[in-house]
């Protein structure tokens, strides 16, 4: 995860008033941990969180070029292996992989805003919405919960959807007449959406986390909600952004929010939006460049995990 790091650090090169100066990761059990600066990172949160209120437009540039980004990152991904990787010599393999880096470097300049606002408890956003409605809810803290979903909730449909979609159909399949025909059709079905969707239960690790057995589990679950239920979690779906949308405007209505508590709340939602749309393309980046590694691994006599610490200009040593 070097370049998410270094990219991190390079934050400066978009947003000149970033004080971050360094920083390192280490790996522990499979799990990656980052480490900065102390007060230069608090300094670029604060100051990222001051701008982005007082000026949207700071906010919104920054996201949506992470997003655009991480898109082309996969669109390169994509593009490569559309020729065959087994067509490609080593040396090409390794020029992919470092394209690959070099990318994901430039992306993550980006994606780092999304790092400082969203992942971080102590979020300036995120202290101030909870501030905003303990004083609503002075009386009524049970509510507090209720409203942030309300407020939060991302206002456009993510890729995860289409994924929950596809369950609630095969789902149906199975309690519609002729069920008997139906499952042996559905059976067939398992392979084409773990073939589409594999990339969501990617975790950076071996595993195949999506098989038949699991999507056996979670059409089963779907099913207990009987046809009136599965039904109305797809009209749920498909209707996500209309009825998100209205649910924020009635609330920001019935709690009397001023624009600036507005504003605060806009941001934190679009947050979530732009740092999971982001976070899906890439995922779905990596997990097909390591079709990449392992076609070079394999080619070395390399096993996936050995391949997956690499980086690609370390394949060199094997004589590539």
């Amino acid at each position: 995860m070097n370049p998410v790091v270094t990219g991190t650090v390079d934050f400066k090169k978009i947003y000149s008033k970033s004080a971050i100066i360094c920083g390192g990761n280490r790996w522990v059990n499979g799990v990656s941990d980052y480490f900065y600066e102390e007060s230069g990172m608090e300094k670029t949160v604060r100051s990222f969180a001051k701008d982005s209120l007082n000026s949207p437009k700071i906010f919104f540039s920054i996201f949506k070029g992470a997003l655009k980004k991480s898109k082309d990152l996969k669109n390169f991904v994509e593009q490569k292996e559309k020729k065959g990787i087994k067509n490609f010599s080593n040396q090409e393999l390794i020029k992919i992989l470092k394209d690959f880096n070099n990318r994901f470097y430039r992306m993550y300049i980006y994606a780092s805003a999304q790092s400082f606002m969203g992942y971080r408890e102590d979020s300036p956003l995120y202290k101030m919405s909870e501030s905003i409605l303990r004083k609503k809810f002075k009386n009524n803290p049970e509510k507090i919960s209720q409203y942030s979903i309300i407020l939060t909730n991302p206002p456009k449909k993510l890729k995860n959807k289409d994924f929950d979609l596809e369950i609630l159909n095969l789902a149906e399949k199975y309690l519609s007449p002729g069920s008997a025909r139906a499952k042996k059709l559905i059976e067939k079905e398992y392979e084409k959406i773990i073939k589409r969707f594999s990339w969501l239960f990617f975790d950076f690790t071996d595993n195949q986390l999506l098989n038949t057995a699991v999507c056996q589990k979670l059409i089963k679950e779907k099913i207990k909600l009987g046809q009136k239920g599965i039904k109305m979690a797809r009209d749920d779906i498909k209707n996500y952004n209309k009825t998100i949308n209205n649910n924020f405007i009635r609330a920001c209505h019935e709690l009397k929010l001023n624009k600036k508590e507005i504003r605060v709340f806009e941001l934190i939602r679009w947050l979530g939006y732009f740092k999971w749309a982001r976070e899906y393309e890439f995922q779905e980046a990596c997990f097909e460049i390591k079709k990449f590694q392992d076609e070079l691994g394999k080619r070395l006599g390399l096993k996936t995990i050995e391949t997956k610490y690499l980086f690609p200009e370390d394949f060199e040593i094997f004589g590539c």
